[in-house]
């Protein structure tokens, strides 16, 4: 799309903050005045209209994007997506682990337990990790401890949780960055452990790295970098 305005401003709401563009406010997808919950996300989300240039690109404005799901679906159909959250529970990223080579366990013993422990010291319960096929089935404790902190979390976080869990694969990490104990860093170390593994193991320093692995983890990181901001913003 061309970019058809000159001036983007911030105008304060009785329930938020709305994004002008030459006076008019700026709508989400599903047709509501776009409201940012207070002025500093109104202010990112300000700064990534500014920087568009001839044409508009919606993959270069992570944090409008991550506003509009918080209010176009998260008001609207969280009872639906906290069970799509919840089901990580049992297929966590972090909890199936490989049983050689010996290099890899070590990296995935160094990387994927962190959160792990920081998850039993926040709430006193431990996941099961596994180096079988088969899947695992948590302990019923650890399903009422996730599904008690999803559900008490509010919308704006519970945004970021929605987005970070399947892109991540771990309703683990979600939490901890949701809560300050992983950065984005972090959380990418962790989701592509596997593949970092392999470009060692096979000199793609040297070589070139998979293409696809590479727009993966760019688009990632854009995202976790503007979760990371949004989270800093509340």
């Amino acid at each position: 799309m061309k970019r058809f305005y000159k001036a983007v401003s911030i105008n304060a709401e009785d329930n938020g903050f709305a994004i002008h563009l030459d006076g008019k406010p700026i709508r989400t997808p599903n047709k509501n005045i776009f409201l940012a919950p207070n002025e500093a996300l109104a202010l990112l989300a300000k700064a990534e209209w500014d920087a568009q240039g001839d044409k508009i690109n919606h993959d270069t404005m992570p944090v409008t994007q991550l506003l509009n799901t918080c209010q176009d679906r998260i008001h609207a159909d969280r009872s639906v997506l906290e069970p799509e959250v919840l089901k990580y529970i049992n297929t966590d990223l972090l909890c199936y682990r490989a049983d050689a080579p010996a290099e890899l366990v070590a990296r995935q013993d160094k990387i994927w337990q962190k959160p792990l422990d920081w998850f039993e010291k926040q709430y006193g319960l431990k996941f099961e990790t596994t180096c079988g096929l088969g899947a695992l089935k948590q302990p019923a404790a650890i399903h009422e401890a996730i599904t008690g902190e999803i559900k008490a979390m509010d919308d704006q976080r519970f945004t970021i949780v929605q987005m970070v869990t399947p892109a991540c694969g771990s309703v683990v990490l979600a939490l901890a960055f949701v809560q300050g104990a992983a950065t984005a860093d972090e959380l990418m170390a962790c989701a592509f452990l596997e593949e970092d593994y392999k470009f060692d193991l096979y000199n793609e320093d040297i070589h070139g790295g998979d293409p696809l692995t590479e727009k993966k983890k760019a688009n990632l990181r854009r995202d976790l970098d503007a979760a990371q901001a949004y989270l800093q913003a509340l």
